[in-house]
């Protein structure tokens, strides 16, 4: 029997089925073969537990899964085709134009083109036009595997500098590349078999640039819709100055810093950026002050919050004034008053959760000089304690209060605005890996927590990654919604961070078993972190928020 004839079969246990196809088929011929039996699209495979692309040949017996649409790593597929037809877009229209996807912006990314002007509207409709163009074109992706040397030479004739960088200290011996006609991209992951895949988008004129939106994967047919996050924006906005007073904005520029031996300072200087941003946010507290006396501090999970309450707490007390803290699980309610979620489990992350009418009679007390009893909740009996802590307020006190709602007024409905500040913390990432790949805040915020639950908590990345989604999802639903309520934000990155976290995290992830839910994320994730340079953990300075999640922080005993 001739090669071309051999037959291979392929396990399809979403179908509780089992097919004969030729060697070198492709999932998407199987996807053809039984279409009218799946009831989603799908936008990649696995096989034997890999992710491969619809187009990915296949030589073996195996077993296959489709990827569902309504998945976060169909999302990433969706984005990562979408972005390739943006830039072969900006290369039709403006050949010696530079874009950049800078960061997430709502259920979108914020993109500039840098020309020897300003970018205008009729810039930005044309790039739609012409994504219009290419996606009726039917254009393929292409995956394409060839030698380091070789791929360094397409990046440096295409005039792909920051990729050129990525690359430049690999010691892989092959690359895999996208090629979208003619135009070279890297292979961080599945794309589309080609454009017609990409159905809906969308280009909105945002000076400087523009905001490219596309479905969410959580509804992955419906276009969101956009809501304006000035403040959030700002916050961006801020930490690309940071990067051009570092120096560096891309995963190669910081490498080329710690060959060169320049880490330490890189370090000095993110660090110094994020004393001087908390030194104005205490100086703007003094300057409310004796109206403001309640300050809330809210951001998602591995934000850094304690730290930087700590840290914000310090600088508070160099402008004069002193600072008391109140804990928000200490007014947790007893647990047989806890609500739940769907699922039948006791859902501790709900404002209804918290005994909300004490926690506001306590505040209101305290702004009158009153004495309280902070209450002190028992996590073991799940109850509160029969004993609890008294509390006055000084002439000179701010009270800190940190906690997952403390950008919702109806945690505090009863304190006048007046008297509170709210302030957001989180770790909005602007570091790209290319100009055209930027990296998702909600990965850094992940890593520090894989690194923190392993060495402090006791779970395995395995563990980690399975609650992730559900960490999230919390996000969504109680802290998202109210960023743009904040009087301040601060952004918790450090542009170095995943060069240090990296030297903890991969060992860990390696341990992630094939065919558990958790490996396909951990292989992820090993992958983004395969380009960091690592920078010992021993040049992080003791009072840097990262120390919060690698240990060795002075601020904890």
């Amino acid at each position: 029997m001739s090669k071309s004839n051999q037959k291979i079969t392929i396990s399809l246990p979403q179908l509780s089925d089992e097919i004969q196809v030729d060697i070198r088929s492709t999932p998407l011929d199987l996807y053809n073969r039984i279409k009218e039996r799946l009831p989603w699209e799908p936008a990649a495979a696995t096989v034997d537990g890999q992710l491969l692309h619809l187009t990915a040949r296949l030589f073996l017996d195996a077993e296959l899964r489709f990827l569902p649409m309504q998945s976060r790593e169909a999302g990433r597929v969706y984005r990562r085709s979408l972005v390739a037809m943006l830039s072969l877009a900006v290369r039709s229209l403006f050949p010696r134009g530079t874009l950049k996807v800078q960061h997430g912006f709502g259920k979108g990314l914020f993109c500039t083109v840098e020309l020897d002007r300003d970018l205008r509207e009729s810039d930005v409709q044309a790039l739609q036009d012409e994504m219009r163009r290419i996606t009726a074109a039917d254009l393929p992706f292409q995956r394409v595997d060839v030698p380091l040397a070789e791929a360094l030479d397409r990046f440096q004739d295409q005039g792909s500098v920051t990729k050129h960088a990525l690359l430049l200290n690999s010691i892989r011996e092959s690359v895999p590349l996208c090629r979208l006609d003619g135009r070279w991209e890297l292979w961080t992951g599945p794309f589309y078999p080609s454009t017609a895949w990409i159905r809906d988008f969308h280009l909105r004129h945002y000076p400087p640039g523009f905001i490219m939106r596309y479905p969410y994967w959580m509804n992955p047919y419906v276009m969101p819709s956009q809501r304006d996050q000035p403040k959030l924006f700002q916050v961006f906005q801020e930490y690309e100055r940071w990067g051009e007073i570092l120096g560096l904005d891309t995963v190669g520029e910081l490498s080329r810093k710690i060959i060169e031996g320049r880490s330490t300072d890189v370090i000095n200087l993110s660090e110094a950026l994020h004393e001087r941003r908390i030194a104005e946010i205490s100086a703007q507290v003094a300057r409310r002050f004796p109206q403001t006396r309640v300050v809330l501090i809210s951001g998602p999970s591995a934000s850094g919050k304690t730290t930087f309450t700590r840290r914000l707490s310090t600088q508070i007390r160099v402008t004069g004034l002193s600072t008391r803290s109140i804990s928000l699980d200490d007014y947790f309610l007893d647990r047989q008053h806890t609500p739940r979620d769907e699922n039948g489990d006791y859902d501790f992350e709900a404002l209804e959760a918290i005994d909300v009418a004490l926690f506001n009679q306590h505040l209101l007390q305290l702004l009158k000089g009153e004495e309280v009893n902070i209450p002190r909740f028992d996590f073991k009996k799940g109850k509160r304690a029969d004993t609890g802590r008294p509390m006055r307020l000084g002439s000179h006190d701010v009270i800190l209060i940190e906690g997952i709602h403390g950008l919702n007024d109806s945690l505090t409905q009863s304190v006048p605005s007046g008297a509170k500040f709210k302030i957001y913390c989180s770790a909005l990432t602007n570091l790209n890996m290319d100009l055209e790949n930027s990296m998702s805040t909600s990965d850094t915020r992940l890593l520090r927590r894989l690194v923190r639950d392993y060495l402090f908590r006791g779970y395995s990345a395995e563990e980690t990654l399975d609650r992730w989604e559900s960490v999230n999802r919390g996000a969504f639903k109680y802290i998202f919604p109210f960023q743009e309520q904040a009087d301040v934000m601060f952004n918790s990155a450090l542009v170095y961070e995943h060069a240090v976290l990296s030297t903890y995290v991969l060992p860990v992830l390696m341990t992630v078993q094939r065919g558990t839910n958790a490996y396909l994320e951990a292989r992820r994730l090993i992958h983004l972190l395969s380009y960091f340079l690592p920078i010992p953990s021993e040049r992080v300075p003791h009072t840097s928020l990262l120390r919060e999640f690698i240990g060795g922080s002075s601020f904890y005993n």
